[in-house]
Protein backbone atom coordinates (compact mmCIF):
# COMPACT_ATOMS: atom_id res chain seq x y z
CA UNK A 1 0.00 0.00 0.00
CA UNK A 2 1.24 3.39 -1.32
CA UNK A 3 0.58 6.71 0.35
CA UNK A 4 1.84 10.26 -0.63
CA UNK A 5 1.81 12.78 2.21
CA UNK A 6 2.19 16.32 1.35
CA UNK A 7 4.72 18.26 3.34
CA UNK A 8 2.20 20.16 5.75
CA UNK A 9 4.30 20.34 8.86
CA UNK A 10 2.34 17.16 10.93
CA UNK A 11 4.63 15.25 12.74
CA UNK A 12 3.80 11.75 11.50
CA UNK A 13 4.22 8.91 14.03
CA UNK A 14 3.17 5.40 12.12
CA UNK A 15 -0.48 6.35 10.65
CA UNK A 16 -1.04 8.60 13.15
CA UNK A 17 -0.23 13.15 13.14
CA UNK A 18 1.15 13.58 16.22
CA UNK A 19 2.52 16.51 18.06
CA UNK A 20 1.63 19.29 21.18
CA UNK A 21 1.31 22.14 18.95
CA UNK A 22 4.53 23.65 19.11
CA UNK A 23 6.34 24.22 16.22
CA UNK A 24 9.37 25.55 14.03
CA UNK A 25 9.56 27.63 11.26
CA UNK A 26 12.63 27.45 8.95
CA UNK A 27 14.00 30.66 7.53
CA UNK A 28 14.99 31.94 4.56
CA UNK A 29 19.01 33.21 5.12
CA UNK A 30 18.80 35.50 1.77
CA UNK A 31 15.57 37.00 2.97
CA UNK A 32 15.37 36.40 6.67
CA UNK A 33 11.56 35.53 5.47
CA UNK A 34 10.10 32.51 7.52
CA UNK A 35 9.43 29.48 5.15
CA UNK A 36 6.06 27.73 5.03
CA UNK A 37 4.87 25.84 6.98
CA UNK A 38 5.75 25.66 10.19
CA UNK A 39 6.92 22.11 11.70
CA UNK A 40 5.54 20.50 14.67
CA UNK A 41 8.17 19.71 17.46
CA UNK A 42 8.17 16.13 19.03
CA UNK A 43 7.90 15.63 22.45
CA UNK A 44 9.94 12.73 24.72
CA UNK A 45 6.97 10.86 24.32
CA UNK A 46 6.58 11.55 20.51
CA UNK A 47 10.46 9.99 20.22
CA UNK A 48 9.90 6.85 22.44
CA UNK A 49 6.63 5.80 20.03
CA UNK A 50 8.47 6.73 16.77
CA UNK A 51 11.31 4.33 18.43
CA UNK A 52 9.17 1.67 19.80
CA UNK A 53 7.17 1.58 16.04
CA UNK A 54 10.54 1.40 14.18
CA UNK A 55 11.89 -1.50 17.12
CA UNK A 56 8.56 -3.26 15.41
CA UNK A 57 8.78 -2.95 12.45
CA UNK A 58 12.91 -3.55 12.44
CA UNK A 59 12.45 -7.38 11.62
CA UNK A 60 9.68 -7.44 9.08
CA UNK A 61 11.27 -4.63 7.51
CA UNK A 62 14.77 -6.33 7.05
CA UNK A 63 13.37 -8.97 5.45
CA UNK A 64 12.18 -7.29 2.28
CA UNK A 65 14.91 -4.66 1.71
Amino acid sequence: MSKNFAINGDLLIGADSSGDNRSVRAINPSTGAYLEPAFAIASEADVARACALAGEAFDTYRSVS
